[in-house]
């Protein structure tokens, strides 16, 4: 599933991947600002807009303060390396496949902690808002294989759809849909 998604980024040209870069690096600095700066809470707020770059408005939500905690490094270090686009106005090459994982995973960080799909207007994808599908696929499982590990659970009210495509899992091999906390579900 990375690939068609980095795939419908590189769709988007570069103004419009600009403007996509720049929401999710300024969503990822909101979160994490929120996350530091609760005060005995134990949820962040999810923001309710998408300033005109997704195809919809994100829900309002409520994020656990576990679900950021365990994806702030991830934020941060995403962050970073997209900070010349975001900040210095690089202009992002939609060819850059490089740069696209990056947003890519930004993305799906930002997902998780929000528990709905983000989509760029043009993009061709699930809907800003709906659920979050994972697809693996693997010829041969020799150790452990989630298709999503949710350490401290989900986002409540978060819809995972979760498929995996596995020719052979040897002995001592593992594989799971979704593993919450070692639960697999």
């Amino acid at each position: 599933m990375g690939l068609t998604d980095s795939l419908s980024l590189a769709a988007l040209g570069a103004v419009a991947l600009s403007e996509g870069i720049t929401f999710l690096y300024d969503e990822a600095r909101e979160l994490l600002k929120r996350w530091r700066e609760r005060r005995d809470r134990d949820v962040v707020e999810v923001p309710g807009s998408a300033a005109g770059v997704l195809d919809a408005p994100l829900s309002a939500a409520e994020v656990a303060d576990s679900v950021v905690a365990r994806n702030a490094e991830s934020l941060t270090s995403l962050r970073r390396a997209l900070i010349e686009y975001a900040e210095e106005g690089r202009v992002p090459d939609p060819g850059d496949r490089g740069l696209l994982d990056t947003v890519d995973a930004l993305r799906r960080v930002l997902e998780v902690a929000y528990g709905q799909r983000i989509t760029f207007r043009g993009e061709r994808r699930e809907p800003t808002g709906s659920g979050i599908d994972v697809a693996v696929e693997a010829d041969v499982v020799e150790g452990y294989l989630a298709g999503l590990r949710a350490r401290g659970g989900l986002h409540s009210g978060m819809e995972v759809r979760a498929e995996m495509r596995i020719g052979r899992v040897s002995a001592g091999g593992e594989a799971v849909g979704v593993d919450l906390d070692g639960r697999s579900g």
